[in-house]
């Protein structure tokens, strides 16, 4: 297992997500990845042939969870069109923190830079 968090924050963890109901996909791929367990655990392939000949992929409700997570682990500091105003891109850096610090919240611990940079790359491994 590659632990990214130490056992104090794995505790919390696992404590905020018995707490907390309603877990997106993209949340247990977050899960698993600061359990330091496969971020494809709990996924399965979709095998059904009528399912496979309408257009699903196998993995593709996996490949769709795991997208999410990293669109949800975004850095704060977005770059915008040289068109948006100042201000509009002020207020979509504090929106992205904000989402930042309600995820971390969901999770129990603080969303370090560090660490977002860690869950990104467990991710895209």
């Amino acid at each position: 297992m590659n632990y990214i968090i130490e056992k104090e924050a794995y505790l919390n963890v696992l404590a905020a997500w018995k707490k907390t109901a309603n877990h997106t996909a993209a949340d247990h791929i977050i899960y698993n990845a600061l359990r330091g367990f496969d971020i494809k655990r709990g996924f399965s392939p979709v095998v059904k042939p009528s399912k496979l000949s309408n257009g699903f992929t196998e993995w593709g409700a996996y490949n769709m969870a795991k997208a999410h997570a990293i669109a949800s682990l975004r850095e704060p500091d977005v770059t915008v069109s040289k068109w948006v105003s100042e201000e509009k891109r002020l207020a979509r850096i504090d929106a992205v923190n904000k989402h930042l610090k309600k995820l971390g919240e969901r999770f129990g611990i603080e969303l370090t830079p560090e660490l977002l940079q860690k869950l990104r790359e467990t991710i895209l491994q």
